[in-house]
């Protein structure tokens, strides 16, 4: 009876949707998403504009290319800003392998640094952030490939690093409540 129930059962109704009023924030800037139906999902970004092609015109089949789209571009941003450290980092006489990098939706941590693991994990919403403090917290789980604990060390390469870290962190605070995102 359950699997009868199951396979002849009506599927979910998709709702229709022909825009949205949205905007998102990418690395600092706020964008409006513009949608329009085409062959295949694909997006594009002119100016302050988000542009999405939908196969599917539905909320469901928006919904879920919007966060596609989000994790594939911030590992974009993520990678980048990885990659500037490793080299800035190595020219000062620090070395560290490059980790991989997961991105996932946390609500504690804009980071965190597995360094047993070679790996960093990285909150989606981080970027959302300004590109300096998505450095900043790039650099600080750099870091923790050095040093594995918040002491008088660990900052001190940071400030060697980047003297300026402190006001970055300051700048994602302040960043994060205007865009509802406290921490």
């Amino acid at each position: 009876m359950g699997l009868f129930r199951y396979i002849f059962s009506p599927r979910p109704t998709a709702t229709p949707i022909s825009s949205v009023r949205r905007k998102i924030w990418f690395v600092g800037i706020q964008y409006s998403i513009k949608i329009e139906a085409g062959s295949r999902n694909s997006s594009r970004i002119e100016g302050a504009v988000l542009h999405l092609t939908l196969k599917e015109m539905t909320r469901e089949n928006f919904e879920a290319y919007l966060a596609s789209w989000y994790r594939r571009a911030s590992r974009g941003v993520f990678q980048k800003s990885i990659d500037m450290w490793l080299v800035r980092m190595e020219l000062m006489g620090y070395f560290v392998d490059a980790p991989r990098i997961k991105v996932f939706e946390m609500s504690r941590a804009w980071g965190r640094c597995y360094y047993t693991k070679g790996l960093i994990t990285f909150n989606a919403h981080l970027a959302r952030m300004p590109s300096q403090c998505i450095d900043y917290i790039t650099l600080h789980e750099l870091c923790h490939f050095l040093i594995n604990s918040h002491n008088s060390d660990f900052y001190g390469i940071m400030t060697r690093l980047d003297p300026r870290w402190r006001q970055w962190e300051d700048e994602l605070k302040v960043a994060a409540r205007v865009q509802g995102l406290t921490r």
